[in-house]
């Protein structure tokens, strides 16, 4: 049987109870004493080694008298490698004095028998203040303080600053929670008071209090008035509440949890398309029209992020604010192949092998996830939604980052940027820089995912997304839709509209058609008020009305196509208003003015297609004169001092000198200077 080295008077913690050794039985077994309790325990010297390796049995730092008080064995509990650099320092220094005199063991610690020891270890570890035989003598005093050798402590010899300084409070308990009653009813609360609108409150109560019956000690020196914490105190009695305590009183729950909650890994997912996140975010950039470089404004971002591979799945990039609609097509987009694509070239796009229906999504609680059409569109894929729950941005974490990768990576190198910060934004004008349209940042944005995003390393994976997705596929496969058509049927924008003779009418357009079968459903007894129908923003040539009865769908033309042929409806919005513009008061905008503001609309694109059209000519030719004379070309003013963007843009936005985009310019008259035609 194995002894341990206790001893008498030793303090065991076993399973929250805390006993002292007292004796040993004739076998040797331990008869412990119960500190509170007074009662005896005896237990073996295996039992106590059993109870020490599961963690039940603590030998309590203490010394044969008890004396030690909680800071103290604190201090001793205390993971040395966790105290500051500087005390930990001391204490090794301290060590080394120790030691010495350990090992030379003298019988008396007089300053004869330690000082030769003292300066023979100051000169090894090149000690320049040595300390007196006396500090010595106390450093191995308290080095074996614990009463047994086996619990001598370096920790010991650490310096202990927090445990000096008078202890005792110098306010009286009844100030003391007075204080603490006004912080916690007038600054831990939602509109928290001001440290000194606190303090001042709390000095107009403490005048209020009597002090016949409290102790001289807590009294001012003329005994008349109690004393109570100054400003800087308070101040410091405020900072020592714990933050989260603070965050929640006075910001909510919800903040003290985004704050103060430890940051884990969130879910990760377990197969590709498993689990797709989905969010929307309005990007900081003005893009302005293909066509007529108007600015259309900041364009809304919908993305789908698989949790597993870290891919992109699918987005959708455009003017309308999230819908239903943006959402349907983000998931047709996640649905659809990707490669095999062509740019505006025709050469064949990076390779972007993502599709696949997702077996789970994971969405907010915005009014877009919680329509019939979205909800029936998932229903009919077999796709299951997820809500996260209410102000939680985190549980869609993954998705959320990413739109900070898109912002730094794309947005912000593209003129036109929108800074959030205003003092950063300066004289900036995002709209009078902007030149990026619609279509050269879609062509950015998917080259950017292609080429850059998917086939760099992620931390998070520790490998490529693409990589991740290969990997991954080969294990798992994915869903695919059963025919496109349901698909694009599925995802589509609804609107409730009337039926009658003259048609349907959706934004000032009126759809009618002679087909028999559209005919007999105007004409039917049980027609209800509003029916069913499904528009396609892209093209608003025509609108699918879907029968009440047995659900079919009938596609029902515009009764003006030369107007809506090939008519988005962002762009039928834009001539909306511009026809409001010009019309009378109380005057109605009809299709003739419509047509009319189209045709204005395609006149001003073909005048601006031939100025550009001729600009480039005079570049062309100002640039062989350059060559001529000896110059190495004509220089190339770009429209801000930014370096040129590296995402790849059209020729619609290709920077040029002011005189050959400038409209007030007689462009006939320099290109006669040069020699060239003018003709339209």
């Amino acid at each position: 049987m194995t002894s341990i080295n206790f001893s008498r008077n030793e303090l065991l913690e076993i399973e929250g109870e805390q006993f002292k050794v007292f004796s040993r039985t004739p076998l040797g077994a331990l008869n412990l004493e119960h500190v509170t309790g007074g009662f005896m325990v005896t237990k073996t010297d295996e039992e106590l080694a059993k109870l020490w390796r599961e963690g039940d049995l603590i030998r309590v730092p203490d010394n044969k008298e008890g004396t030690m008080s909680d800071k103290e064995r604190q201090v001793l509990m205390a993971d040395f490698s966790s105290l500051p650099d500087k005390t930990k320092a001391a204490a090794e220094r301290r060590m080394h004095y120790v030691r010495a005199v350990m090992l030379a063991n003298p019988l008396f610690h007089t300053s004869e028998a330690l000082d030769p020891i003292i300066f023979r270890v100051a000169a090894e570890i090149g000690d320049t203040v040595v300390p007196t035989a006396r500090r010595v003598s106390e450093w191995v005093k308290l080095y074996g303080r614990n009463g047994t050798p086996d619990q001598s402590n370096i920790r010991w010899l650490a310096p202990r600053y927090h445990l000096r300084g008078n202890s005792q409070s110098r306010f009286c308990r009844e100030v003391v929670d007075l204080t603490w009653d006004i912080i916690d009813r007038e600054f831990l609360r939602r509109k928290p008071e001001s440290a000194k609108e606190v303090h001042s409150m709390i000095e107009t109560a403490v005048e209020k209090m009597r002090v016949d019956d409290i102790h001289p000690i807590y009294r001012t020196k003329d005994g008349k008035a109690l004393l109570y914490p100054s400003l800087v105190t308070l101040r410091r009695w405020l900072k020592s509440i714990d933050k989260e305590v603070v965050t929640r009183t006075q910001r909510g729950p919800v903040e003290a949890k985004r704050l103060h909650e430890p940051v884990l890994r969130g879910p990760q997912g377990d197969r590709p398309l498993g689990e797709v996140e989905i969010d929307h975010h309005l990007l900081d950039i003005i893009l302005i029209d293909d066509e007529r470089n108007m600015v259309l404004g900041r364009p809304w971002l919908t993305l789908g992020l698989d949790r597993y591979t870290r891919e992109i799945s699918g987005y959708h990039i455009g003017f309308h604010a999230p819908s239903a609609y943006t959402v349907g097509l983000c998931i047709k987009h996640i649905c659809t192949p990707k490669d095999g694509e062509g740019d505006e070239n025709g050469e064949a796009k990076a390779p972007w092998p993502v599709f696949g229906v997702p077996d789970t999504i994971i969405v907010d609680n915005g009014a877009e996830f919680d329509s019939a059409q979205f909800n029936g569109g998932c229903y009919a894929l077999g796709i299951d939604v997820v809500r996260a729950p209410v102000r939680t941005p985190q549980y869609k974490g993954k998705v959320e980052r990413l739109f900070g990768t898109v912002a730094m990576d794309v947005v912000q190198k593209i003129p036109g940027y929108v800074h959030a910060n205003v003092i950063k934004r300066g004289d900036y004008k995002a709209e009078e820089e902007a030149v990026c349209t619609l279509s050269d940042f879609l062509a950015a944005f998917d080259l950017w995912v292609r080429k850059i995003y998917r086939v760099r390393e992620h931390r998070g994976i520790g490998m490529s997304p693409a990589e991740k997705w290969e990997e991954a596929t080969k294990k798992y496969s994915v869903r695919l839709p059963s025919d496109v058509s349901q698909l694009n049927l599925l995802l589509t924008l609804t609107a409730m509209r009337a039926l009658t003779r003259k048609g349907i009418e959706y934004r000032g357009l009126v759809y009618n058609s002679k087909d028999p079968e559209f005919r007999k459903m105007i004409n039917r007894p049980d027609k209800p008020a509003k029916v069913n129908i499904r528009i396609d923003i892209d093209d608003m040539s025509s609108i699918v009305v879907e029968d009440w009865r047995d659900g079919t769908t009938h596609v029902v033309p515009s009764i003006d196509p030369d107007y809506t042929n090939g008519l988005r409806l962002e762009m039928h919005e834009i001539l909306t208003n511009q026809a409001k513009l010009k019309r009378k008061a109380h005057q109605r905008v009809t299709v003739r003015q419509l047509q009319q503001a189209r045709e204005e609309f395609r006149e001003s694109v073909r005048e601006m297609k031939r100025k550009k059209k001729l600009a480039k000519r005079l570049l062309s030719a100002m640039g062989e004169e350059a060559a001529k004379s000896g110059n190495q070309g004509m220089p190339i003013v770009h429209k801000t001092e930014e370096a040129p963007v590296e995402l790849p843009l059209s020729a619609n936005t290709a920077p040029v000198p002011p005189a050959a985009v400038n409209d007030d310019t007689d462009l006939s008259v320099v290109a006669a200077k040069l020699g060239l035609k003018t003709a339209a």
